[in-house]
Parts: structure tokens; C-alpha cells; sequence
């Protein structure tokens, strides 16, 4: 069982930053004695917990060996608490991620891509399915609510957009040492609200102002006067699946990943939207096609 606990050592010393007293070969030794001598007097409390009042020599047994895994993973589970950083483990399961992100922006708060709508068309187009630009919220008349078919933008995403989605995540839940965190990516879109626009009323140009002719009718001019006005942007927000991971050693002193924790419709992002510019029709949100 020894071997356990410093094949656990082994692993934290070799993988993740930790406390630089056990780096030399004496200091590790002393301190998985150390260690191991505290894992059995843990264990000889766990196991006088499980067999008080106990008279099968079976059922203490088992509990002495119960006793002793249990014992194992508190005892490194305090190790990891005191001895490696909090970001440690998370940093060291992202390096590639995160040294990614370095180099790249997050994407900005408007989508303004003339080319994203244009995108969804072209794949309906290609699908088969019917699609529309919205044009404008004025114009939206279908008995469905347009949350329901209004289909996500194109983001591009990138190696930033995640660490920032990560990085809050860690802001909201906190991390402890030897955890690391995960969300799903890209995330799913939603639209929140689509925003309000309306056009400007007609009135004729000063070659027109007093011609009843009906000729301001094919002047570009006068046509030029409706102005589309975007009172409110549309609002998509952006949730992701967040799940927390925790290191554990089984009983040979092999690391393992635990679940902790799973956190669904986690929001991570919100962007705004030329409502003109919303794409509506079959099959609608969430929809990867």
C-alpha cells in the first residue's frame, strides 16, 4: 500500500507544479512516510468507526479494508489541498488551450459580418429548407414566436472566446486544488430578444415638395428618404454545459479523473444583432445543418 501513496506523490511531483520541499530524493522519502503514517492512523479511526459494537470477524475484515481505501484517498486528497496550487491541475490540462488563447482576441459584442446571414442562406439553399432574412421586426407576422425559428449566427469563435468562458466559470464556482474545469464548445445560442426596428415615413425630396404629378413616386431621391432606424439591437446569448473534474488516485496509485459537478445552461456570452440581419425558417434553433 505504500507503493500506492508514493506512486500518487510520483505523479503530482512529475505532473503539476507543488511545493518544492519534496523535489530531493530524502525529502520525498520522509515525507511519503510521513504521509503513510498519517493514512494509518486515519484508517485505525475509520475502521473503529465501522466495527464498534461489531462481533463478525467477516464484516471487520471487510471494513478494515474499506477502512484503508477510504483512508488512502482522504489522505492525498489533503495532500493535493496543501501542496499544489488550486489552478495547478487546470492550468496543466489546458497548457495547449490556453497558449492558444494567447494569441487570439475574443470575438466582438456586435455582430456586424455581412457575410454570416449570407452563409445561412446559401446552406438552405444547398438543404433544402426555406429560409428568410427577417428584415426588419416589424415585418415578423408568423404565428410562431421568432425565439423559436430565428437561427443562430455564424460566430467564429476562438482559443480566447473559451479561456473566457472557463475563467468565468472558475470566477462563479471557485476552484479548489487538484480540480480543473471543462465547457462544452462551441456553445448553443438563444435568441433573447430580437431587438426593435422601423422604418422612417415617406416625404419627397425639395425637387418635389409641391409636385402632385405623382413623378416623386420613381424619384430615387424622395426614395432615399425611408430610413431604417435599429431602436434596439437583437440580443443572443450563448450557453455551454460546465463540468468540474477532479484528480484521484485508485488503489495502485494511478491518477484518475472524478466528476464533481455539472453545470447546464451556464451562460457564458451575449451578443447583439442587426435585427435586418436575423435569419428565420425551418428547423430553427439549434439547428447544425
Amino acid at each position: 500500500m505504500n507503493d500506492a501513496v508514493r506512486r500518487a506523490l510520483e505523479a503530482l511531483r512529475e505532473s503539476y507544479p507543488h511545493d518544492p520541499a519534496i523535489d530531493t530524493a530524502e525529502c520525498f522519502r520522509r515525507e511519503v512516510a510521513e504521509i503513510t503514517a498519517r493514512r494509518d492512523v486515519l484508517a485505525g479511526e475509520y475502521w473503529a468507526g465501522m466495527t464498534a459494537g461489531e462481533t463478525d470477524a467477516a464484516a471487520a475484515v471487510r471494513a478494515a479494508f474499506l477502512a484503508r481505501e477510504q483512508a488512502d484517498e482522504a489522505t492525498i486528497a489533503r495532500y493535493i489541498a496543501d501542496r499544489i496550487p488550486p489552478r495547478a491541475v487546470h492550468d496543466a490540462r489546458h497548457a495547449a488551450l490556453y497558449a492558444r488563447a494567447a494569441s487570439s482576441s475574443v470575438v466582438p459584442g456586435h455582430l456586424d459580418d455581412p457575410g454570416a446571414d449570407a452563409a445561412w442562406l446559401a446552406r438552405a439553399e444547398d438543404s433544402g429548407f426555406g429560409t428568410e432574412l427577417l428584415g426588419g421586426t416589424e415585418d415578423y407576422c408568423s404565428s410562431e414566436p421568432i425565439e423559436d425559428i430565428a437561427l443562430p449566427p455564424d460566430v467564429a469563435w476562438t482559443a480566447a472566446d473559451e479561456v473566457a468562458a472557463l475563467e468565468y466559470a472558475i470566477d462563479v464556482f471557485g476552484i479548489d486544488p487538484g480540480q480543473w474545469f471543462e465547457v462544452q464548445w462551441p456553445p448553443e445560442a438563444w435568441l433573447w430578444s430580437p431587438g426593435h426596428s422601423y422604418e422612417t415615413e415617406w416625404a419627397p425630396c425639395a425637387r418635389h415638395v409641391d409636385d402632385d404629378s405623382g413623378v416623386a413616386d420613381d424619384c430615387d431621391d424622395c426614395a432615399d428618404s425611408v430610413a431604417v432606424i435599429v431602436e434596439t439591437p437583437a440580443q443572443w446569448r450563448f450557453t455551454t454545459e460546465v463540468r468540474i473534474w477532479r484528480i484521484a488516485f485508485d488503489e495502485a496509485g494511478h491518477e484518475v479523473d472524478c466528476e464533481v459537478a455539472t453545470e447546464r445552461g451556464f451562460e457564458v456570452r451575449s451578443l447583439t444583432q442587426d435585427p435586418r440581419h436575423i435569419v428565420v425558417g425551418a428547423p430553427g434553433r439549434g439547428s447544425r445543418w
